[in-house]
């Protein structure tokens, strides 16, 4: 009963054979669609492959830096262990006694074992030049599986503290690049600081560190008595139980839980600090990726977020671009998609025919875009002027992750304009009637408001960093860096102890005072915006006593405050000659934080001491302007102390010319010519401080020239098929009188909707991006006027081009050909 033919072709539908035939037919239609219009092709394919691209590689670079495990065997059992302290703070590491006792005692760990970095000098580097290495525990790299290319790894012999052995294993890569690969080089002594220390192996080359690229060699820590032989604190650092930063970590069994580890250890750390009069502690065992750690996990996840957020932006703009041009090629479709309707064709069905083609030009673009992701991580570092600290190579992560991209953009700019075409009135087309102009535009014209607000967007973020940056030469620091030179010192680690260390600087700074042209010269521990900090937990009688408060502290000597022209506010600096061990300065913002309305001069400060019961009174003796040399962005409390007997200070001196004078280095010579002096102007250090805004004003303008660009070729696609489809409009405008600068005004008009509403779109997000970039606008208005102004300038100026030419050229269209276009 009823139509035999129909009802076998319905019972083939529910074959997978079937399903699995018209699948490939669509994908072979949408190639010959794609051969057949190779300008489209070529335009959507470059647009959607470079955004995938360029997404894969942020992406690779991601995926090697942040989500990769330490390369060691098994890595997934292998943790690090932190110290929180009772106010949550993450401490930097461990004392090696502590490491011992936890090494010791320890049941549920298989192992454990401590690291801290240091620099070595080999014999043939140029003075000045330092190996980046560790000393290790001995265990280390029988814990973390680490197999050796050549000779051995650390036996226990070696790790006794009392017996020490002056061996060392480096990585394969010192190995290949400064020994030549020469295999002689084990069981060899090499010069490690002017000590002669035996090499006892070669790492394997897919050992590269347990931090990126930093890792050259391994010394145990039982040989820092005979590699640092003049350092006085060696044996503080290998016996005293309070003596930081080491960092450890470990390895659990896979049959036992990272709770029960962290109990045991918390347990047996607070015995051991209980035990030698220290303040307990709480443990935090995290895995071994870049991002499990909490204490880089914060410097970087604004930056990493805003990479994401620029490359997602640029992909939603291509596949935008797409969408707009899948818009305009339907325009041209229209008879067929009525064809296929008129012969019976489900909607259902013809949207499954045009999301095929947008698959397989999402496809298509997705394989040239891992080709390229490759490309675009070694080609992006060149173009914002920086170098990755790794090698990122191909994974299946980011071939993973390109596949999921097209995906994904496949449906974001196909499923639209597939529902749109699929709407087609079958009587119109097939009469060939132009749809109403309104009906036409309104997707595509969201679809370009699109463009122009996510190209605002990357552009205006691109331009407040920009204007940040350049803004900081004119910002009154509360400091001067003009004729201000640094000088850093590099001693031969084994002829010069603390005390010798003190006299080399102390005859230095004699020469530098005696040299003409120098104003003024100072010590300090730290230079003006280092990259590392110290502080010092303080109680402030007055100011919740009971709480102890961390202020940053540097110290000083009497004539840092000339140097860098800091005015004294209230008070008096530090006597010269006079150590005044007991006397501390303060800037503005702490006496306004801690002694409100009052004279902070007079006030008293305690420092209860590392075990709480050796308390010692500090008197505050003056107060100095702010200044900006922590942090360019904020002002912070800061305490400076008197210098006392740095031994390894910083030199700031003034001169009366610009720039580093270049007999600093000569007036070592005299003294000791092993002793390297490096020295450069303070206002590199502020051209340091500025380098990750630099760096992501660099990106967002990439991000932002390639979205103008990429919008660019878009609204000229969008505005010229668009055109097309108008001729026959145009043909009867002219034909009834009108003239071409009305047409052309007309064209720009209608355009000029879809940009207007884009910009202000873009206005709303490039301000909340600002939000996001505040802390590295340096005092820059989020609204500034001429980021704001300058980009809807260029916006506006690039639409109007892309506008205008396609619509002068149809303007000189003969009316009588445009009346007989359909």
């Amino acid at each position: 009963m009823g139509n035999v033919t129909s009802a076998r072709e319905d019972a083939r539908e529910i074959w997978l054979g079937r399903s699995i035939e018209s699948l490939w037919q669509d994908v072979q239609y949408a190639f010959r669609h794609l051969v057949r219009y190779p300008v489209f092709a070529l335009t959507a394919i470059g647009a959607l492959g470079t955004a995938i691209a360029l997404n894969a590689g942020l992406f690779a670079v991601f995926n090697t830096l942040a989500l990769h495990p330490w390369p060691v065997s098994r890595p997934r059992e292998v943790f690090n262990v932190f110290s929180v302290s009772d106010r949550g703070d993450i401490g930097g590491g461990f004392s090696v006694a502590h490491f011992r006792f936890l090494r010791e005692h320890a049941k549920i760990p298989s192992g454990l074992v401590a690291m801290r970095p240091a620099a070595f000098r080999l014999g043939f580097e140029e003075v000045g030049e330092r190996t980046p290495g560790f000393f290790v525990s001995g265990n280390y790299f029988a814990v973390l599986g680490v197999s050796m290319d050549r000779g051995r790894a650390f036996v226990p012999e070696e790790d006794v503290l009392g017996t020490p052995r002056a061996v060392a294993v480096i990585s394969y890569s010192l190995w290949r690049d400064r020994f030549g690969a020469d295999s002689a080089v084990v069981g060899m002594p090499i010069d490690i600081d002017g000590i002669p220390v035996i090499v006892v192996g070669v790492a394997s080359h897919e050992f590269t560190g347990t931090q990126a690229g930093a890792e050259q060699l391994w010394i145990p820590f039982s040989a820092m008595p005979l590699v640092r032989p003049t350092q006085e604190s060696v044996s503080a650092l290998l016996r005293a139980p309070d003596y930081c930063c080491s960092q450890i970590a470990g390895r659990i069994p896979p049959t036992v839980s990272r709770d029960r580890a962290r109990a045991e250890l918390e347990v047996l750390t607070n015995q051991f600090r209980t035990g030698n009069r220290l303040s307990r502690q709480r443990i935090l065992l995290t895995g071994t990726t870049f991002f499990d750690n909490p204490t880089s996990k914060r410097n970087v996840v604004a930056i990493f977020f805003l990479m994401f957020l620029g490359g997602t932006l640029v992909l939603l703009l291509a596949c935008a671009n797409v969408g707009n041009l899948l818009l305009a090629r339907a325009g041209a479709r229209r008879r067929e998609i009525a064809i296929r309707l008129s012969l019976g064709a489900s909607r259902r069905r013809l949207v499954r025919q045009l999301m095929t083609e947008s698959i397989v030009l999402a496809v298509i673009a997705a394989a040239l875009g891992v080709a390229g992701a490759f490309d675009a991580v070694n080609t992006l570092p060149a173009l914002i002027g920086r170098s990755l600290p790794v090698h990122v190579g191909p994974d299946p992560a980011v071939l993973l992750y390109a596949l999921a991209l097209s995906a994904l953009s496949s449906i974001a700019f196909g499923l639209a304009p597939a529902l749109h075409t699929s709407k087609a009135s079958v009587i119109e087309a097939m009469k060939g009637h132009a749809q109403p102009v309104g009906m036409r535009m309104g997707l595509r014209a969201l679809l370009l408001a699109v463009q122009v607000a996510v190209s605002f967007t990357l552009l205006v973020s691109a331009g407040l960093l920009i204007r940040g940056v350049r803004r900081v030469p004119q910002q009154d620091l509360g400091f001067e860096i003009e004729h201000v030179s640094m000088v850093t010192f590099d001693f031969p680690v084994s002829a010069y102890d603390e005390n010798r260390k003190r006299s080399f600087v102390d005859g230095y700074l004699q020469s530098l005072r005696a040299s003409p042209g120098v104003v003024a010269v100072t010590l300090a521990s730290r230079e003006p915006l280092a990259d590392s900090r110290d502080f010092q937990q303080l109680r402030i009688p007055g100011f919740k006593s009971a709480q102890l408060v961390s202020i940053g502290v540097v110290q000083v000597d009497s004539g840092y405050f000339g140097v860098l022209r800091i005015p004294i506010a209230t008070g008096r600096t530090f006597g010269a000659g006079a150590l005044e061990l007991h006397h501390v300065v303060v800037n503005e913002s702490m006496a306004r934080a801690y002694w409100p309305g009052e004279n902070a001069v007079g006030k008293t400060l305690v420092d209860e001491g590392p075990s709480h019961n050796n308390p010692t009174v500090l008197e505050v003796i003056g107060v100095a302007r702010d200044s900006r040399t922590i942090d360019l962005d904020r002002l912070e409390p800061l305490l400076y102390t008197p210098a006392g007997s740095l031994t390894l200070p910083i030199v700031l001196l003034r001169t009366a010319a610009i720039g580093t004078p270049a007999w600093l280095q000569a007036g070592v010579a005299p003294i000791d010519p092993r002793v390297h002096v490096k020295a450069k102007p303070l206002s590199e250090r502020v051209n340091h401080f500025l380098e990750p805004t630099r760096v992501g004003a660099s990106l967002a303008g990439v991000l932002g020239t390639f979205a103008l660009a990429l919008a660019g070729v878009g609204m000229f696609g969008v505005f010229a098929y668009s055109l097309q489809q108008r001729t026959k409009e145009i043909g009867i405008r002219m034909a009834l009188g009108a003239r071409p600068i009305q047409v052309i005004g007309l064209i720009l008009k209608s355009s000029g909707r879809s940009v207007s509403v884009g910009l202000l779109v873009g206005a709303f997000g490039a301000f909340i991006a600002s939000r996001v970039l505040r802390s590295y606008l340096f005092g820059l208005s989020a609204l500034d006027p001429v980021a704001y102004g300058g980009v809807a300038a260029l916006l506006i100026l690039a639409a109007g081009t892309a506008t205008f030419l396609p619509a002068r050229r149809a303007t000189r269209v003969d009316p009588t050909t445009a009346l007989r276009n359909e």
